[in-house]
């Protein structure tokens, strides 16, 4: 599982701890980065090879599409502990997918980049590149905001016949 922890470090090394919990599920789950979202809420992100991933009622994709997909999920530590997971979803196709970097954009939206496997990986119809080859970097903006049925903003592949990836965004 990955972990969600705070710490202090301007409180006495006793109260330095302020929240700390596991993220995840019964498979293998590993976080990868974390940003806020303009509500101050915390942005998780990560990959996920378990089926039963903790996922909400408002989630893009609510199932596990291939050996590991991406996770995305946004935490309010306001709440109290059972109701912090107010956003969480796999995003990925039918073989294996990662997603490297992972920025919040003014909106609140995920913008994401990796690389898929996954001859199934979702693309808009706006997308720059429709088409898939062996392995292709995408990029992608998910907006937590909407109905899971139009969260997917946009999403292209970028590449051409060989093997590319996508490691950071600016």
């Amino acid at each position: 599982d990955g972990i969600l922890t705070r710490i202090d470090i301007s409180q006495p090394p006793a109260s330095q701890l302020v929240y700390s919990s596991y993220f995840g599920s019964a498979g293998a789950d590993a976080g990868s980065a974390i940003a806020l979202d303009p509500a101050g809420r915390v942005a998780i992100f990560g990959t996920s090879s378990s089926a039963t991933f903790p996922v909400t009622a408002n989630a893009y994709d609510s199932t596990l599409g291939g050996p590991g997909d991406t996770i995305l999920a946004l935490s309010d530590l306001t709440l109290p502990p059972a109701q912090q997971i107010v956003y969480a979803t796999y995003f990925g196709g039918n073989a294996g997918d990662t997603a490297p970097a992972m920025q919040i954009d003014r909106n609140g939206a995920f913008c994401i980049c990796g690389h898929t496997f996954s001859t199934d990986f979702s693309v808009t119809a706006n997308a720059f590149d429709t088409t898939f080859a062996t392995q292709d970097a995408y990029f992608a903006r998910l907006d937590p905001s909407l109905a899971p049925a139009n969260q997917l903003t946009y999403s292209t592949f970028v590449g051409g016949t060989a093997a590319e990836s996508a490691t950071s965004l600016l």
